[in-house]
């Protein structure tokens, strides 16, 4: 059986406008399994997203070698539902012409 445990977890933190805008990532590996993990914060709001490693992955955290866009899906989704929406916006807008 293999007993490997692996723990990392970095933070960025920026501050505009008086607003807390935190990306913190984790990556958690135990006896060959593990998770992925991004949390994003947009001032009060925040958004999680968690997913289980792939066999090569778990072997490259290992090998301690270079994985790049790691964590870009995770990210992309937490970004997408934090933004200012401006579709939804023009969405309402077109309604509005076509009922006319």
């Amino acid at each position: 059986m293999d007993h490997f445990s692996y723990h990392s977890s970095e933070s960025h933190t920026v501050i505009t406008n008086g607003k807390r805008n935190c990306k913190q990532t984790t990556v958690n590996v135990k006896n060959g399994k593990g998770t992925k993990k991004v949390t994003t914060t947009h001032g009060s709001k925040s958004k999680s997203s968690t997913h289980k490693l792939t066999a090569s992955e778990i072997k490259n955290i290992k090998g301690r070698k270079f994985m790049p866009n790691f964590f870009s899906a995770l990210s992309a989704r937490n970004d997408r539902g934090l933004r200012l929406n401006s579709n939804s916006r023009s969405r309402t807008l077109k309604k509005e012409k076509g009922s006319r």
